[in-house]
């Protein structure tokens, strides 16, 4: 089955509104195999905890939608081991080299195309989770956890939900058309991430954009973008991932990118998380220039 790219249409709406979902992009077995995936890496971590004492019992009989919660309201441990740049596995790397997705990004990033160190997993986790930074996002913009070199480059953000993103779990929320540069930002103290100045955000009218697994919602890293709380008792899995032209930098924490499609390096192109490892050994990470980049300020 050949995969289906962007038409004319959908190219001038993803550049007047700085964002566009694609129902249905990503075949279900795709998405099933990095469900399948993360499931048995939560039951694998959970069991290494148990064995080792850190956790009394794995609780095995939840099931991949409200385990990891269950076990957020007795640890931190199982977020803070597989859910941070380091989580790389063989259908995820799939998904995010395959040609389902590359074919949908070819038309904004042409045929040389990277994909950014900064992907992750994030399950968001119900409100009630004491693990605060995963429960809500303020608005911000992707671009802006990069050094200001890269401002002047496109970026492509590709949120795809593993399970179904709605209004009540909270799914992603747009600024349409404000993604015409980049915005004033500023670090909380105690939190990982970053958050637009109130006073900077555009008077736009914002948009919630529900989502189902298969889906791949496109933006651009200069649309200012959040999520609210989970207010349900299941997680929201959700991948986010990053791309732009393989002769663009990354700009973030001296991490190498990804080269995911070349016709005019083939050799150079990940194959499997062989590659990946590889790739990372030789270019060891350091602090995120998000820290120097913009003021912290502390909680009141």
């Amino acid at each position: 089955m050949s995969s289906a790219t962007l038409s004319d249409a959908m190219l001038r709406a993803f550049s007047d509104e700085g964002y566009l979902l694609v129902e249905g992009a990503l075949p279900p077995p795709v998405v099933a195999a990095v469900i399948d995936e993360l499931d048995a890496a939560v039951d694998a971590c959970s069991r290494d905890l148990r064995d080792r004492g850190q956790l009394e019992d794995p609780l095995e009989e939840h099931g991949f939608d409200t385990r990891l919660h269950r076990l957020s309201l007795r640890t931190d441990a199982v977020v803070r081991t597989l859910f941070n740049r380091n989580y790389m596995r063989p259908a995820l790397l799939e998904l995010i080299r395959g040609p389902a997705l590359l074919d949908l990004l070819e038309p904004l990033l042409g045929p040389e195309i990277a994909c950014h160190p900064g992907y992750r997993v994030r399950p968001k986790l119900p409100s009630s989770s004491p693990i605060s930074w995963m429960r809500a996002m303020p608005w911000h913009q992707d671009v802006a956890y990069l050094v200001p070199e890269c401002d002047r480059y496109f970026y492509a953000t590709v949120w795809i939900p593993l399970t179904e993103s709605t209004e009540e779990n909270g799914c992603i929320e747009v600024l349409p058309r404000g993604h015409r540069g980049i915005l004033p930002h500023r670090n909380v103290h105690g939190e990982p991430f970053l958050e637009i100045l109130g006073e900077a955000l555009p008077p736009l009218e914002s948009v919630k954009v529900p989502a189902r697994p298969g889906d791949v919602l496109l933006m651009s890293g200069l649309m200012p973008h959040r999520s609210g709380l989970n207010r349900t008792e299941r997680v929201r899995w959700s991948l986010d991932l990053r791309y732009h032209a393989a002769d663009v930098p990354p700009g973030y924490s001296g991490e190498p990118a990804l080269l995911v499609r070349s016709r005019s390096r083939p050799e150079g192109v990940i194959r499997d998380c062989a590659d990946v490892e590889r790739l990372r050994e030789a270019s060891p990470a350091v602090d995120a220039p998000r820290y120097r980049r913009w003021p912290t300020v502390h909680p009141t």
